[in-house]
Parts: C-alpha cells; structure tokens; sequence
C-alpha cells in the first residue's frame, strides 16, 4: 500500500500490519500517522528515505508504505531489526518498530 493517503486508507479498513514512514517525511505526515498507528497498535519503522520507499514498491519517492499481509509483516521487523542492530554496532542509529 504505497502512499501516506493509502497507509490512511488501509488503516481506517484496519488492513496494514506494519508501516515504513520515510525519515525524511514531512512532520505533517507523522502527525496525522503516528497516533493512528499507535491507536491501532500498529508497529511502525521510520528508518529508510522517501526515494528508497518509493524504489522498494516501483514507484517515485514515497512518504509511506504499508504492509498488509501478517507474515510478511512479521518477517519484514525481523529483518529490519536485525540490519539495525547490525547497524547500531557499526556506531549507527536507527529506530526499531513500536508497537
């Protein structure tokens, strides 16, 4: 579900599983994302930029995307926990999913 209006969508139908918010998004778009997710209790990952988003579904940059099917949304927080604590070894910051 690419796009922060589609995200919103998917979160009203109580779709999305996990969500990817760019770093680099508009704090206009976390606002009106995050108390939705955190009201759903949704997990959330605000880690990779727009253009590297919108280049992991085929599209242009993207504020948002969200996962709608359970395991692949469980296997996705695997694997970006994992690269992040990679990351965090090599001296590098990155946020995990909330629930």
């Amino acid at each position: 579900m690419p796009g922060t209006e589609r995200v919103r969508e998917g979160l009203r139908a109580r779709h999305v599983r996990l969500v990817f918010l760019a770093a680099d998004g508009s704090a206009e778009q976390r606002r009106k994302l995050i108390p939705a997710l955190r009201a759903g209790e949704i997990q959330y990952v605000t880690r990779y930029d727009r253009a590297a988003l919108g280049a992991a579904v085929g599209r242009s940059p993207l504020g948002a995307v969200g996962v709608t099917s359970g395991p692949l949304a469980e296997r996705l927080v695997v694997l970006v926990s994992a690269d992040a604590s990679a990351d965090a070894v090599a001296g590098q910051h990155n946020e995990l999913p909330e629930s």
